[in-house]
């Protein structure tokens, strides 16, 4: 499920009960064009390391809390199954390497509920030099600020990498973390060799697990090819996958060689917006051979298709002055043949009326170049501001943004068996930076000969739960998840350790933690691959 979506979810509670009215009338096409449309895709390729391979798709630490004492015990015990959350923000996955190495490590996770507790904010802070906010704020907090705390929890993961080799050990280790491109610049580990930073490379694995055969899945592995991690198994399988990591090492397509068309859409105009004209509306109308031609679009956001006929319709609201994409440019990108007899009709509202037409146009610009120049526009429009919500990581990572929408357009959108739902060649649908999958940081160590080296990740971990509005058991109620099993790399222990600083009573879990008793850490089971822990704020 999308951020997007989780948070609708959320505000369906506040609706009052009565029926949503339907805004757009936007028909399906009834069925896909061929892949043979695009066959000078053909030469298309994937570089994983210095390998190539040619693409199918188209063709064919804190001190320890205070209170109790720090016994230990076995991490076997406890309730025998986890919560399936509304919300997953996934496990604390295990560091992992690429290939076999003869390196092995012992591992401690320590998880921390330090940023539960309250901390004073002054409305000042909050306002953070914004007047008119501040007044407000001032209004709502007399008191001058107002206590705040946080779900999330703070994660050491720490490994004693130890080389028994009489020769030092270098390799490249991945450290991975669930999450999404939207929220990795607040979830982002930070990783550590023997308490030095390390140079690090931000990875993004595949889409809903992104296994096309190029990624490293066999032919014909639906189980595969369809996961989307949902659930703890889902993470176990992605990070034993040794295709799912190459994917994300391989990075990026090259779609310079696909033949595109850019339709450009400028300088609209039409009614202004009001009881007469509710929603003004652009409409592009052309013929197309449906088996020779695929249409993509951008800020588009209404369609009429009729394969039979050869036609088909595009349409966008006008923005008006003030709105949010005012000036932008509207594209449709055709790919094989082009479009013939495109006309532009203007219409009051964003209905298909065709007896609400209206005085309006656009100037459109025809320019022919290459799929990778056509969607730079796009891209740039897309992500050029995606660093708004929760610090994401954009400065610097711009290309890791653009080279996973490119791999997700190959992949659902142009490749023949494309799901239904990309069936229409929108790229606003392409949620790349929403979904659920595993980011990588890679490093490079060096383990001395017969010698250890001590690496560490450090992370804040985001909550696992229900909605407020679901009207669960689970009101409340917070989860947070490792996995023990990672790929090519033995950890020969394990131990996790927890601090919870008098702030959560525990609800479900098997680790084996007891407040009560002192016991805070604890021996894990290495045929255990999946550890949970369930709590609830604790009453102030």
């Amino acid at each position: 499920m999308s951020k997007e979506s989780e948070r609708l979810l959320e505000s369906l509670s506040h609706l009052p009960d009565r029926p949503l009215d339907e805004a757009v009338d936007f028909r399906r096409p009834r069925r896909r064009p061929r892949a043979g449309v695009l066959a000078a895709a053909a030469c298309l390729v994937l570089v994983i390391g210095a390998g190539i391979a040619a693409l199918p798709w188209l063709v064919g630490g804190r001190s320890a809390a205070p209170g109790g004492g720090a016994g230990t015990g076995s991490g076997t015990a406890g309730h025998d199954e986890s919560t399936v959350f509304l919300h997953y923000a996934g496990p604390v996955l295990p560091l992992t390497a690429a290939e076999d190495t003869a390196v092995t490590a012992q591992r401690t996770v320590t998880l921390d509920f330090a940023p539960w507790e309250p901390v004073w904010v002054s409305n000042e802070d909050m306002a953070g030099g914004d007047a008119a906010y501040l007044e407000q704020l001032n209004e709502w907090n007399p008191e001058g600020g107002r206590y705040v705390t946080s779900d999330d929890i703070l994660v050491t993961d720490e490994y004693v990498l130890t080389n028994p080799t009489a020769a030092d050990e270098t390799l490249t280790v991945y450290y991975p973390f669930a999450g999404s491109l939207n929220m990795a610049g607040r979830y982002v580990p930070t990783v550590t060799a023997g308490g030095t930073a390390l140079e690090t490379e931000l990875l993004a694995g595949g889409y809903s697990g992104g296994f096309a055969p190029a990624y490293g899945a066999e032919a014909g592995d639906e189980a595969l090819l369809n996961l989307s991690p949902a659930g703890w198994e889902d993470y176990r399988a992605l990070l034993a996958s040794d295709g799912y990591l190459a994917g994300a090492l391989a990075g990026d397509v090259d779609l310079s060689g696909i033949p595109a068309v850019v339709y450009a859409f400028t300088d609209y105009w039409g009614p202004e917006e009001g009881d007469d004209a509710p929603s003004p509306t652009i409409r592009a109308s052309y013929e197309m051979d449906y088996e020779q031609t695929v249409v993509l679009s951008h800020g588009f956001n209404g369609g009429s298709y009729d394969p039979g006929a050869g036609v088909q319709a595009r349409s966008f609201s006008i923005p008006q002055p003030g709105e949010r994409g005012y000036g932008r440019t509207f594209y449709l990108i055709v790919l094989g043949d082009d479009i013939a007899n495109l006309e532009l009709t203007c219409y009051s509202t964003g209905g298909w009326d065709t007896e609400a037409e209206a005085e309006g146009g656009a100037a459109v610009t025809r320019t022919e170049t290459n799929l990778a120049a056509a969607l730079e526009p796009v891209i740039d429009t897309l992500y050029g501001d995606i660093g708004w919500e929760a610090g994401a990581p954009m400065e610097g990572n711009e290309e890791l943004y653009a080279a996973a929408f490119r791999r997700q357009l190959a992949a659902y959108v142009l490749a023949e068996d494309a799901p239904a739902r990309y069936g229409e060649g929108m790229l606003e649908n392409l949620d790349v930076v929403n979904v659920s999958r595993i980011l990588y940081l890679a490093a490079e160590v060096t383990v001395p000969a017969g010698g250890q080296l001590t690496v560490t990740a450090e992370l804040r971990k985001e909550a696992s739960y229900d909605f407020d509005c679901a009207h669960t058991e689970n009101r409340g109620v917070r989860g947070y998840d490792l996995l023990t099993e990672g790929n090519h790399l033995t950890i020969t222990s394990q131990t996790a350790a927890l601090e919870d600083w008098g702030q959560i009573s525990i609800v479900r879990q098997n680790f084996g933690f007891d407040l009560a008793a002192g016991v805070r850490t604890v021996t894990l089971d290495p045929a255990q691959p999946h550890y949970y822990l369930e709590v609830r704020r604790v009453d102030p």
